[in-house]
């Protein structure tokens, strides 16, 4: 056993969690029929606010990120239960830091509130 076991299995963990975020981003956004992210039209209320950011700059950085995995995985119509079937396209150079997983649980949290009522 060597001594990266533990820092594997962890960034494993996070690499998974981001991408299942990822995939319920993908399928929110064909969901509710968002624009892009980048789009001027895209609604501001659903970001998470940048008074959040750790570092300035941070939640620009990760928009960009993840209007690039929307690009690259549009929604083929499968149904919400087939969401763990969805491999994502574009994930091998993302880094799964603690602030983009964050960032997207807040976003998800934004995103979906009127699928909570």
């Amino acid at each position: 056993m060597t001594t990266n076991a533990p820092w594997l299995t962890l960034q494993d963990n996070r690499i998974g969690k981001l991408e299942r975020h990822f995939v319920d981003l993908v399928w929110f956004r064909f969901e509710l029929q968002l624009p892009d992210l980048l789009d001027t039209s895209f609604p501001v209320y659903l970001l998470p606010s940048r008074d959040l950011e750790e570092t300035p700059g941070a939640h620009a950085r990760y928009e960009k990120i993840l209007a690039q995995i929307l690009a690259l995985n549009p929604w083929k119509g499968a149904n919400e239960e087939d969401e763990g079937d969805v491999e994502l396209q574009g994930m091998d150079d993302i880094e799964p830091e603690i602030g983009l997983i964050n960032w997207c649980e807040q976003l998800l949290e934004l995103v979906s509130m009127p699928y909570r009522c």
